[in-house]
């Protein structure tokens, strides 16, 4: 078991500037605990004080009793394997040269690889699933196969405790899934993964426990379900988190508002939103737009990412619909997966609903979506500013 037990932690005692403020938790076998905060409350820090790279002023990190930094740096590497947010190469190397780098603990000084560290590279990017990508340059790679990379190098080094700093940072959101899914895929198979991060969402699903930091300050430790409240993330992340929620509950609404976004399309456009009540949908799970619905506490219709839209989903998405006095369309790319929220806005012009469109939706359905009938049926304004002119105006 890994207990971190205490640890205060001070780049510069004379100034105060106390970074962490007595951090405690502990983390078993087969768990992924997320360490979630906003930027500057400590996570990366944490991470540095857990691996020994840093060493804490008060207080201690240990592994079944024993101090981490009591530990020689070859043993701690055997013990935890640390993929940080910068992680970079500053020469070319192979997939399979890069991936060796994380048999660098076991192998004896003046020593070549052994077959045993050629198969545990090997093994590695097989559980990765990168196998195939083993004699490509790394610099060749896309953002989501380095960082697919870099966890195969930490799988590699053969420890029990993957530490993680922003793992899905900079990523598609196929890709920040495909990483998170393989991260749960080896806290199954018996690790422990220690993951610092901003998203909400990405800890809320994927997490067995959350640390909730702020400030240097552990705010919560437990379940989703205990720490993913209201109150807390909201004391958690201050303005950037709850603002425009306040400024939605002050004043009388002008009415209630139906965004079918999707994309990244719509977060904008939600935030400006503030003198309306809003509901949103269909809108896949982790997506951005996903993310600030939540954020805003509004009512949504969701579906899982990369899956058509289900019945339950399109369902939930015409009773928002029925309750909105205005329904907006963002320009959104329409495949077959989501063409269902194209049918909803039409379905919606049919019930004599005001249907805005903002922008034109990408059609990848070769017409069968129905975009132009729902542009036949819908106002269309090409300019946020434009749309919000006419909402504000009515």
């Amino acid at each position: 078991m890994l207990s971190i037990d205490g640890v205060r932690f001070f780049f510069d005692v004379e100034a105060d500037r106390e970074v962490l403020k007595g951090i405690s938790f502990d983390a078993r076998s087969g768990e992924l605990i997320s360490i979630l905060g906003p930027n500057g409350s400590g996570k990366t820090t944490l991470l540095r004080c857990i691996s020994a790279t840093l060493k804490p002023k008060i207080g201690g990190v240990y592994i079944d009793g024993a101090s981490v930094h009591a530990m020689k740096s070859k043993d701690v590497a055997k013990r935890f394997a640390f993929v940080e947010q910068s992680s970079a190469l500053g020469y070319d190397l192979s997939v399979m040269d890069v991936v060796m780098l994380g048999r660098l603990p076991h192998i004896k000084r003046f020593s070549l690889p052994s077959e045993e560290d050629n198969r545990a590279v090997e093994r590695s990017l097989e559980v990765v699933g990168i196998d195939a990508l083993g004699k490509r340059s790394f610099d060749e790679l896309s953002g989501g196969e380095k960082q697919k990379v870099l966890i195969a190098l930490a799988i590699a080094q053969s420890t029990k405790i993957l530490l993680l700093d922003e793992p899905t940072a900079h990523l598609d959101i196929k890709a920040q899934i495909e990483v998170m899914e393989l991260l749960r895929k080896l806290c199954n198979e018996g690790k422990i993964v220690l993951m610092a991060t901003h998203s909400v969402s990405f800890a809320s699903y994927f997490s067995d426990r959350i640390l909730l930091l702020m400030d240097g300050e552990q705010i919560a430790f437990g379940p989703p379900e205990e720490v993913i409240k209201e109150e807390l993330i909201r004391k958690t992340f201050g303005v950037g988190l709850s603002i425009a929620r306040e400024m939605r509950k002050d004043g009388k609404k002008r009415g209630r508002v139906h965004v079918i976004c999707g994309g990244g399309t719509g977060a904008s456009l939600l935030e400006k939103l503030y003198d309306f009540e809003i509901s949103a949908g269909v809108v896949n799970l982790f997506d951005s737009d996903h993310e600030k619905v939540v954020e805003l506490g509004a009512e949504i219709a969701e579906e899982q990412p990369f899956v058509p839209i289900s019945e339950e989903a399109f369902k939930k998405n015409m009773e928002l619909i029925k309750k909105a006095d205005f329904v907006i369309v963002t320009g959104f790319p329409v495949g077959y997966g989501n063409m269902r929220n194209i049918e909803a806005a039409i379905e919606a012009c049919k019930m004599g609903k005001k249907v805005l469109m903002l922008g034109r939706c990408e059609d990848f359905t070769n017409g069968k979506a129905g975009i132009e009938e729902l542009e036949r049926k819908s106002s269309i304004f090409l300019r946020e500013k434009e749309l919000l002119s006419f909402l504000y105006s009515m």
